[in-house]
């Protein structure tokens, strides 16, 4: 059942969680109180996946950077994207590395492929109180978006780690996703450092498993039960995908094709299965590859999953878990979002806190409980959300799970932000969300400030209702994300919408 918590007294440090612990504040939003045989369940299951998938365990080479509990101490923050399906092919892929900015503070560390503008290091570190970490940039050998390899093979940056490592004044490193990259930087600073840097990640093999789709709506559906999650299909034959499209259009009205392992909408199809109707196979393959081809950016074909879409969605959540070591504690279930969807693609565009029916968000909430502790059974540490839809099906709402988020993402940095500013994001209504203004391409993020002015948030005083979040892919896309505050959660996600995006690109058509 949900229950908000006393929310904790304000005493986040700079460095990012009480006592200077390497990650932000963590706040229970939610009492869940799991029977035996749920436990029994959930812990029949974590023997059987390691048993048939022994790649989910963390591999023998990386046991000295295996986190058994978290305690205090400087981390490296860097959020390398380059292994999350087709995203870190994209050019504004690396600015997104600058988000790791805000789980850092004082004596941390915080990597970029991109020097970051210094106006948002000063926004950063004066306005919002968020401390002076390091900035770290290496430079990359080949792509600028394999963050953590640069680490290495940047010898002024290696040395930095090793330094600092020695003397006590790194200990762990706390990335957006468990990748392999940063495991393969933890081990090669242990075995040349002779330090062990704990990674505050899942294993590699986990990361890849609980973000895949596929194996995430199988792993659903053996806890949970069918139903849990739409029904699936995957496939690499274009020739197949044709023919279940045929099969499809006979009883649904659209369908969407996604890579299985990408996030944020991209590799994602949604196909209006009417214009197929009685189509020979041929035809529809002549169709659907050129399709499928430009929403892989001309990428070879990789796996695919095809799925009935659904149209009548009233609402699209999001738990947000922290998952700690088992020697911390089970898992947090630290509250539900609602997402903003755009487009038939369903692309992520911002969230804000949200409720749902009582039956179905108590539901929600006990299940995401379970896949946590399944995930920290298997051994998950760190940042974890599920995402989920619901429908009205004979006049009652139906939740199902439709992806897991297996690292930071969109909801949980801003989320996490509020936590170090307010020690609880519930103290504080509010709403994140993407603003679009072409011509911000033009406009430098000093000029964003100057103009916004008195409405930024300062955390030196509690006043103002806004927050930036990144600014570097802005010059590139026009787009910034913006934590609004305000009354209500929807009252600040229309002050986005109405007021602040429009004002923006008024302010960029004139600048």
């Amino acid at each position: 059942m949900l229950a908000a918590l006393d929310p904790p007294p304000t005493s986040a440090t700079d460095r990012g969680g009480p006592a200077g612990l390497p990650h932000p504040p963590v706040v229970a939003h939610a009492s869940v109180t799991p029977t035996a045989a749920q436990i029994d369940r959930v812990t029949s299951l974590a023997a059987e996946l390691l048993r048939d998938h022994p790649q989910l365990a963390l591999e023998r080479a990386y046991e000295a950077c295996r986190v058994r509990t978290i305690t205090p101490g400087p981390a490296l923050h860097l959020d390398d994207l380059s292994e999350i399906g087709i995203v870190g092919q994209r050019p504004d892929a690396r600015f997104l590395q600058e988000r790791a900015r805000l789980r850092a503070g004082d004596g941390d560390f915080v990597a970029a492929s991109f020097v970051s503008e210094p106006a948002y290091a000063r926004y950063c570190r004066d306005r919002l109180a968020l401390g002076d970490p390091t900035w770290l940039l290496p430079a990359a050998a080949t792509d600028d978006a394999r963050l953590a390899a640069a680490c290495w093979w940047d010898r002024p940056v290696r040395a930095a780690l090793l330094a600092a490592a020695r003397v006590g004044a790194l200990r762990w490193i706390h990335p957006h996703y468990g990748g392999r990259a940063v495991w393969d930087l933890a081990m090669l600073l242990h075995r040349r450092g002779g330090v062990a840097l704990g990674v505050i990640a899942p294993p590699p093999g986990l990361t890849e498993w609980v973000n895949d789709k596929v194996s995430f709506a199988e792993t659903v559906t053996r806890l949970l039960g069918p139903g849990a999650t739409p029904r699936i299909e995957e496939t690499t034959s274009v020739a197949w995908l044709s023919r279940r499209i045929r099969d499809l259009a006979e009883r649904t009205e659209w369908v969407v094709i996604k890579v299985p392992d990408s996030a944020g909408a991209y590799g994602t199809v949604v196909l209006d299965t009417r214009r197929y109707r009685g189509r020979d196979l041929g035809a529809i393959r002549a169709d659907v590859l050129p399709i499928v081809t430009e929403a892989l950016g001309g990428a070879d074909l990789p796996r695919l999953l095809i799925r009935g879409w659904e149209t009548a969605v009233v609402a699209s959540p999001s738990a947000q878990l922290w998952i700690p070591p088992p020697a911390d504690g089970p898992p947090v279930v630290e509250g539900v979002f609602l997402q903003t969807l755009a487009g038939h693609a369903a692309k992520f565009e911002g969230a804000r806190p949200g409720r749902l029916p009582a039956s179905v968000e108590s539901a929600f909430v006990e299940d995401s409980w379970l896949l946590g502790l399944l995930f920290q059974q298997l051994g998950y540490v760190g940042r974890c959300s599920f995402d989920a839809i619901v429908t009205v099906v004979g006049g009652h709402p139906r939740l199902v799970f439709v992806e897991c988020n297996g690292r930071w993402g969109g909801t949980s940095g801003p989320m996490s932000l509020l936590n170090r500013l307010f020690g609880d994001w519930a103290r504080r209504p509010f709403a994140v969300r993407t603003c679009w203004a072409p011509g911000l391409t033009d406009c430098r993020f000093r000029d964003v400030l100057a103009h916004l002015g008195d409405e930024l948030f300062d955390a030196r005083t509690g006043r103002g209702s806004l927050i930036l979040l990144g600014p570097g892919r802005t010059r590139l896309t026009g787009k910034l994300n913006v934590i609004a505050l305000a009354e209500t959660p929807e009252d600040a996600d229309r002050y986005l919408r109405e007021d602040v995006t429009p004002r923006l690109r008024r302010f960029a058509a004139h600048d």
